[in-house]
């Protein structure tokens, strides 16, 4: 279970912090409206589209 850790903990920091700008964006765009707020939610799937393809290839190749 200790090297599972060592495995998991990493990558679970490396995601939150992937996902703190969005989380941010949100906080402030949503005191701008409702369709500010959509539309950071929108790029963030295209972002993640783009993104996550380059690093499975870069973990992954």
């Amino acid at each position: 279970m200790g090297n599972i850790w060592h495995l998991a903990f990493p990558m679970s920091i490396s995601s939150l912090l992937m996902a703190l700008p969005t989380t941010l964006d949100m906080f402030w765009m949503g005191k701008l409206g409702v369709a500010a707020l959509a539309s950071v939610g929108i790029v963030q799937s295209l972002r993640m589209a783009i993104i996550s393809p380059i690093i499975g290839l870069s973990v992954g190749g």
